[in-house]
This record gives structure tokens, sequence and C-alpha cells, in this order.
């Protein structure tokens, strides 16, 4: 069964919607601001799929880069993430999307860092 892709918003404000492969994934609320949990991010969970034609659902493809559009009130964000060429990575294995303001971190789930993607947010 392929993994997925969780997508963590490391930003205060909630992503209003979040869309994977031109298709929306949902929103997610920004990080904890008080008690014990202050500045944990909320995440959302992806799939992955070995191609990324003809899907109905969103999902990070394995054949082409992942077109991504992040949608804060304050912020658009348009990039893509390429899984094509992970070292070490297979189709089944979950991976963890950081999402900051000026950065995607993509890294596996034993905590290596992928890939960075510098993002420039339009206002």
């Amino acid at each position: 069964m392929p993994g997925k892709v969780y997508c963590f918003n490391c930003y205060n404000e909630r992503i209003n919607q979040l869309n994977v492969n031109g298709l929306s994934a949902g929103g997610v609320s920004g990080w904890s601001a008080s008690g014990a949990s202050i500045y944990t991010p909320a995440g959302i969970a992806v799939a992955r799929a070995r191609h990324g034609d003809s899907q109905s659902i969103p999902v990070f493809p394995n054949d082409t880069p992942t077109p991504i559009r992040i949608d804060w009130d304050s912020y658009t964000i348009q990039t893509s993430i390429d899984l094509r060429r992970l070292p070490n990575v297979s189709l089944d294995d979950d991976l963890i999307l950081y999402i900051a303001v000026n950065q995607l971190t993509l890294m596996n789930t034993r905590g290596f860092v992928l890939s960075t993607t510098p993002t420039s947010p339009n206002s």
C-alpha cells in the first residue's frame, strides 16, 4: 500500500486551502498559540501514488513533479515537490512535509531531510 505525505502547517495562520496535484486536500489549522503544545504544527495526510494522471483525489505522484498551492489569508504560495529521485525512498514509505512561508522541507520518518524547496509568497 502506498504511503502518505503528512503535511504540517508551520505558520500561525490556518491554511484555508491546500491544493496538491491540482485537487483540494483541505485546510490545515495554524500552529497552537498557547499551552503545553505551543508552536506545534497541525497537519493533514495526503496519499502517495505511482502515477499522477487521472486522479480524482489529491495525491503526491512518483512519476512527475507535484504542483502545490497553499492559501493562507496573508499569502499564497505556488510551487512543486518532486518525489521521483529521492534517495532510499519507496512508494510505500510515509513522508513528512513541513510547510513554512519561505520553504518546504520534505523528510522521511527517520529524520533525514530529503529536499528543501525555497518559496516566495504572494500577498
